[in-house]
């Protein structure tokens, strides 16, 4: 219910009045459907508007559990589930970038809180992995790639921290980058091979 109001709130923006049995609708649209667009802008006017921390990684744990839910509703029928799939690894992404933030900075909130996040999180990754199983079950083998991550998130978990954080990205980045420098450092000393060789010939 709490997700038809703020849908209605955005109808009221987008179309100017009304829309209450629109809103409820787009709520139940599932990808695919006509109103399922609706639904999207929905999430991402909450996201502008949802300031706090805590509370916006709440949101993404939600959409994450809705993108679940669409894929759970969508595994019996003949729909092709890869762009499903992506969305939910996606979301996936969001919200470890959020409970990432959150934990590089634990000392901002009170005893407890982060903890409680982190812990439902936990207890949503373990039915999420269910879910996946189901899909991998019934023949979507792209489903095993996702489940494999939201069962390394859940293990990541288990050591106290279930987010990442650019800094993460970032040296990941930086060993490539020092790779490069090691080809640079191996051409070096090709080179000096090169040389040296040129010398005994002399």
């Amino acid at each position: 219910m709490k997700k038809v109001i703020k849908v209605v709130l955005v109808l009221l923006i987008v179309l100017g009045g009304g829309g209450y049995l629109l809103a409820q609708e787009a709520d139940a649209a599932e990808p695919g459907d006509t109103l399922y667009p609706i639904d999207i802008l929905a999430e991402n006017i909450q996201r502008l508007v949802t300031f706090d921390d805590l509370k916006s990684a709440e949101l993404e744990t939600e959409i994450l559990a809705e993108r679940v839910a669409e894929l759970e509703a969508l595994s019996d029928s003949d729909t092709d589930l890869s762009e499903v799939l992506a969305a939910v690894s996606e979301q996936q992404d969001r919200v470890q970038q959020k409970l990432g933030d959150l934990e590089a900075n634990a000392d901002k909130y009170q005893d407890g809180e982060l903890e409680q996040i982190q812990n439902q999180y936990e207890l949503q990754l373990e039915q999420h992995i269910q879910v996946m199983q189901q899909v991998e079950n019934n023949g979507e083998e792209s489903a095993l790639e996702v489940k494999e991550k939201l069962e390394e998130n859940l293990e990541q978990c288990g050591t106290g921290t279930c987010g990442t954080t650019k800094e993460d990205t970032g040296n990941s980045d930086g060993t490539n980058g020092n790779s490069s420098n090691d080809d640079t450092t191996n051409g070096n000393s090709d080179s000096d091979n090169g040389s040296t060789n040129g010398n005994g010939n002399n």
